[in-house]
């Protein structure tokens, strides 16, 4: 099968459209994560961003891309699946910066993910902080779980509702959306 030229450039048009500086679609590992975080570093010292800024969406790509490779771990879903589903986006918006990652959730996890998404977005920075804290002191982090910790600290470092939504892939399966605006 042969690509379509006109395809190609309506995709990387509609890239530069949605000002869309890093994309990644596919397998998730360590080397690919770790490639990302270099070319995402790099991109944003080209823009010339501010320190700050540069540190928070680092930050906050590193929580998404492990969260990524975490729950997309191999036999949780479909090899066939697992390669067709994570993504990462990075990119500009009027308002500044924004990371859209996406990848499989079973049905079971759903429901737990929603609410604390849910739960996050309700409360203010000061709120946010001392749920953070308390969630440290209170909870035992064991390997594999975070406690929710990396949905606290996306949402003090982005100072935004986290945006997200959850879309059907098959019976007990669907593809996790997240959007974090910085």
């Amino acid at each position: 099968m042969t690509v379509n030229i006109d395809n190609i450039y309506g995709i990387h048009h509609k890239m530069l459209d949605k000002k869309i500086l890093l994309a990644y679609k596919g397998d998730f590992n360590h080397g690919i994560v770790n490639a990302l975080l270099t070319n995402a570093k790099s991109q944003m010292e080209g823009l010339g961003l501010e320190l700050a800024t540069r540190k928070k969406l680092y930050n906050i790509m590193v929580e998404c891309l492990e969260n990524i490779n975490r729950y997309a771990g191999e036999g949780a879903f479909e090899t066939r699946l697992l390669k067709n589903f994570p993504l990462f986006l990075l990119g500009m918006s009027e308002s500044g910066y924004y990371i859209t990652v996406g990848n499989l959730i079973k049905e079971q996890d759903k429901e737990d993910l929603k609410i604390q998404l849910d739960d996050v977005n309700k409360l203010n920075r000061d709120e946010l902080k001392e749920k953070y804290r308390g969630a440290i002191l209170k909870a035992e982090v064991t390997e594999g779980s975070g406690a929710g910790l990396g949905i606290i600290d996306m949402a003090i470092k982005s100072d935004n509702r986290l945006e997200y939504t959850f879309n059907d892939v098959k019976d007990d399966i669907s593809f996790f959306i997240l959007e974090i605006k910085v």
